[in-house]
């Protein structure tokens, strides 16, 4: 049986690959993409592409007082531009990386 600790460490090994997507941790898994949906809405009541999304951005505001920019902070966390990376933090945290991770809006 696939644990919340199994998926979680799969992602985390993960984060810095920009081609890591849903299917690719199904196929870590060794489980369908269906079955994975349903274990990680069970496990945390959201999507696997949110659960990914969700634990970059924690990794990312982990590094960011290291990091030189923005850009480079979500380089770090497989984003492969500034863009996608502004895009899933106004998702997360509706608003953009800079007020995220200087602290005036904190999740």
């Amino acid at each position: 049986m696939i644990t919340r600790a199994d998926i979680e460490q799969t992602i985390q090994q993960h984060l810095f690959d920009r081609d890591f997507c849903v299917d690719r941790l199904s196929d870590l898994l060794h489980i369908s993409s269906s079955y994975l949906r349903m274990l990680v809405q069970h496990y945390y009541g959201i999507s696997p592409l949110a659960l990914i999304r969700k634990l970059r951005l924690q990794r990312a505001m982990e590094l960011y007082p290291n990091q030189a920019t923005i850009k480079a902070v979500g380089n770090s966390v497989g984003y492969c531009n500034e863009r996608t990376f502004r895009n899933a933090c106004y998702k997360e945290f509706g608003a953009p990386p800079t007020q995220v991770f200087n602290g005036k809006k904190l999740p």
